[in-house]
């Protein structure tokens, strides 16, 4: 039952997470995420801990983890991104439209294929939102795409269908990206490489 930082590494923690947490567990004071290690030692200030017994929780590094991704330039993982495949023309757009809804660097991988591919799991549409998507997919035009094509899309299918709020986006946010959230629509329209299916 031990835990390593191996461990961590394989799950795709950030290292900055570990550091950022490590120097405050056992402190009265919060968590602050850095992004170097000077400033984690600059931050560092050991009368504010305290000799009680510290109990450390791996969960609390999964979104402090996140929150490093999040903040993470387009330079510190564009060879990893080409290693993923992602074209270089769209790299650096394609990193800006899905960092903050990673857990992890890995699952880049998995929003790429989306784009390029087309969605996994949209199996999730039934009855009458399935018939909803697919016709409303129908009418959708073969890319490219721009920003403003969801804008337009969603409010001609409002106007012709009276759907409006979750009853008219949840489908089509399934149909398009197979996940119930996700980057902003109207930001990954122009990441797709092909229409999507239903």
């Amino acid at each position: 039952g031990t835990l390593a930082l191996r461990d961590l590494r394989a799950r795709g923690i950030e290292p900055m997470a570990v550091l950022s947490l490590m120097a405050r567990l056992g402190s009265s004071d919060p968590v602050e995420l850095r992004s170097t290690l000077d400033e984690v030692i600059a931050g560092f200030d050991v009368t504010r801990f305290g000799t009680s017994p510290t109990k450390f929780d791996e969960a609390d590094l999964a979104p402090l983890s996140a929150r490093v991704i999040g903040a993470m330039p387009y330079e510190a993982v564009a060879d990893e991104l080409r290693g993923q495949g992602v074209p270089d023309e769209i790299a650096q757009r394609f990193w800006s439209v899905v960092r903050e809804n990673l857990a992890n660097r890995a699952e880049a991988a998995q929003w790429w294929a989306v784009f390029r591919d087309g969605p996994v799991g949209a199996e999730a549409l039934l009855g009458e939102d399935l018939e909803f998507a697919r016709s409303a997919v129908a009418t959708l035009s073969e890319p490219p795409y721009t920003s403003e094509t969801w804008g337009i899309w969603t409010a001609a299918l409002k106007t012709e269908t009276g759907r409006k709020g979750r009853a008219l986006f949840r489908p089509l946010r399934l149909a398009v990206t197979g996940a119930e959230r996700g980057p902003e629509m109207a930001d990954v329209m122009p990441l797709l490489q092909r229409k999507p299916r239903v």
